[in-house]
């Protein structure tokens, strides 16, 4: 039975091999991530981007976990640096499920507010992460005519370092860009990117 995670979204799916995915749902709580100039804050929008994604993904009979499904972050409250200890409960996360596949949904910032698109990012030197970024990358493609984003390598990125697993993050968008920052917070929009995002991890899921 698959199993994908999601950031934070865990998922596995019913076919004749077993495979483990977790949804990756980051921010909330104290961290709202990145705040569009309207105040729109990262830490929303990418859960609920992350629950569309679920449910197109438990629909091609994955069952998916989510890190979070509600405003909150993973640290611990005792500890002075939360954002590290939250990084580390979410690679123990991974680790505990032990998911075939991690997906991080993040949205993007730039102070050139012209920047737009979605792109996808693994670590560098991981054929699974890259192959698995380049299928969701293609897809996303389908929506937005005007991006001509690649998926692209990474080495310094927490997550993609340290995941157990093959792992890729989804910039979805810039919160930077009023107009992109519009279609994301539009749900059907959010249904369009989790859906093409779906489409991706089913390809790669399919070779």
């Amino acid at each position: 039975m698959p199993f994908l995670v999601l950031f934070f979204l865990c998922f596995s799916s019913i076919h004749n091999h077993q495979y483990l995915h977790n949804l990756h749902v980051p921010h909330g709580g104290s961290d709202p991530g990145k705040v569009s100039t309207s105040g729109i804050e990262e830490k929303n929008v990418n859960l609920a981007i992350a629950r569309y994604l679920q449910d197109y993904l438990i629909a091609q009979d994955y069952t998916v976990f989510l890190t979070r499904d509600t405003d909150c972050g993973l640290y611990d409250e005792n500890v002075s640096n939360k954002k590290r200890s939250d990084l580390n409960n979410r690679i123990k996360f991974f680790t505990e499920k032990n998911a075939d596949l991690v997906i991080s949904i993040h949205q993007n910032s730039y102070p050139d507010q012209t920047q737009h698109g979605a792109q996808t990012f693994y670590y560098t030197g991981n054929d699974n992460s890259k192959a698995l970024a380049e299928n969701i990358q293609e897809s996303l493609l389908s929506i937005d005519s005007t991006n001509k984003r690649k998926a692209k390598a990474n080495d310094s990125y927490y997550l993609l370092k340290h995941c157990p697993s093959p792992a890729v993050i989804v910039e979805c968008g810039f919160l930077s860009n009023p107009e992109e920052t519009e279609r994301l917070t539009d749900s059907n929009y959010q249904k369009n990117l989790s859906y093409a995002i779906s489409i991706g991890v089913c390809r790669y899921m399919n070779k």
